[in-house]
């Protein structure tokens, strides 16, 4: 057997694995396969016909360095686009500038959707689809075979692609292609962490027993009926006959999300997680705002962060589509922990997967969600048998 010194394959990697694949792509021998593992998060595993070529770990985007970034620039920004700003969870940072993309003709972007039960990359081509990748989804999502297709659409300088994920997902694509194509612009978002999709799948059962009614899941819900306003953190499930909303401390799946104690392991060793950003732009929450009180005050807006000169020729382009003030980033980094270290283990973490595919849901909620206050338990009551009123409720708090 060989020792850990001398595996030359992905298995050395170990929990610092983001479950890019890239590594099975790239595997001339069909050594590796991406399967899911006991929590229910994609990771590689090698089989018998592995040669120790070295080849998996050289497109690994654990093993490639972060180049520093200088001269990066920030903003406080909320888009003037009133329907993607309905659609956003915070101000419409994604929408807006994706939206612009693909207005532009030969142009494609990539990012995350909820499709047929999962949440996984897509390749949108419309202003539909891109509505579709639009809202928060606290989830790792299934990169598919979206990196083989981006690099065809790139083989031709014609098109134009934009790809928007999680920090290791944009580090992965540079991997895969061994370079930064001048045709390509990235986005990442600003990462806390990603839970597994088997955990979510599982907790979604709760709402859908046959999950054929489920069309959409969000973690942040924004009054449809006022144009400016802030983005709650509320579960809405869309079916095909209805919407309903959860508060975040009802769900299991949502609750442990927000105590940062159902991510995966390499989540909490995140490299990522600092000012040296991988995307030539970065997005999230402002969590600063209080320093800008006269900036839309009493509404969610976005952080944009300018890496380098391919995200400043891209900003100066879809900079006028936004209202944004210039913002101090080390105050930013301040108020965003994953701007500045990824977010602590919990002790909480060592036994949440074991519960999650043992327990039932009502046994999960008493264990890792927040205990429910009077408010919430009227609230809950309402959602469950007067839905219409418990809507109306929600639109006056937001």
């Amino acid at each position: 057997m060989k020792s850990e010194n001398q595996i030359k394959n992905i298995s050395s990697i170990g929990i610092s694995c983001c479950g890019c694949g890239n590594c099975a792509i790239i595997c001339s021998k069909n050594a590796i396969s991406m399967m899911y593992d006991v929590e229910g998060f994609l990771v590689p595993f090698v089989n018998q016909n592995c040669v120790d070529c070295g080849a998996c770990l050289k497109t690994c985007p654990q093993t490639k360095p972060i180049e520093l970034q200088q001269k990066q620039i920030a903003f406080a920004a909320i888009t003037k686009d009133i329907e993607v700003l309905t659609r956003a969870s915070s101000g419409g940072a994604f929408g807006t500038i994706a939206k612009h993309f693909i207005s532009k003709g030969n142009a494609y972007v990539c990012a995350a959707s909820y499709i047929d039960g999962e949440v996984r990359h897509m390749i949108a081509t419309d202003i539909d689809a891109v509505k579709q990748c639009q809202g928060s989804k606290y989830v790792q999502s299934n990169l598919g075979n979206c990196f083989s297709t981006i690099k065809e659409l790139l083989r031709d300088s014609i098109n134009y692609v934009l790809f928007c994920g999680t920090p290791c997902q944009v580090n992965a694509l540079y991997a895969y292609l061994h370079h930064r194509p001048s045709n390509l612009y990235t986005l990442d978002l600003v990462c806390h962490g990603v839970p597994s999709p088997r955990f979510l799948a599982y907790d979604l059962k709760h709402y859908d027993k046959t999950g054929k009614r489920l069309k959409d899941v969000r973690f942040r819900w924004r009054n449809p009926n006022k144009e400016r306003t802030t983005s709650g953190f509320i579960l809405s499930i869309v079916k095909s006959d209805s919407t309903r909303l959860y508060s975040s401390s009802y769900d299991p799946y949502f609750s442990s999300f927000m105590r940062g104690v159902s991510f995966r392991e390499s989540c909490y060793n995140c490299h990522y997680a600092n000012l040296n950003r991988v995307g030539d732009i970065t997005i999230g929450d402002l969590d600063s705002a209080k320093h800008y009180p006269d900036f839309h005050a009493g509404e969610s807006k976005s952080t944009i962060i300018v890496n380098n000169d391919h995200g400043r020729f891209l900003w100066n382009e879809i900079k006028c589509l936004f209202d944004y003030i210039s913002i101090d980033l080390s105050v930013e980094a301040a108020a965003n922990h994953q701007l500045s270290h990824p977010y602590q283990r919990s002790s909480v973490r060592d036994n949440i997967y074991k519960d999650a595919y043992m327990l039932s849901f009502k046994q999960m909620k008493l264990k890792y969600a927040f205990p429910m206050t009077k408010q919430q338990k009227v609230m809950s009551f309402l959602q469950s048998y007067i839905p219409s009123l418990y809507k109306f409720i929600i639109e006056k708090v937001l």
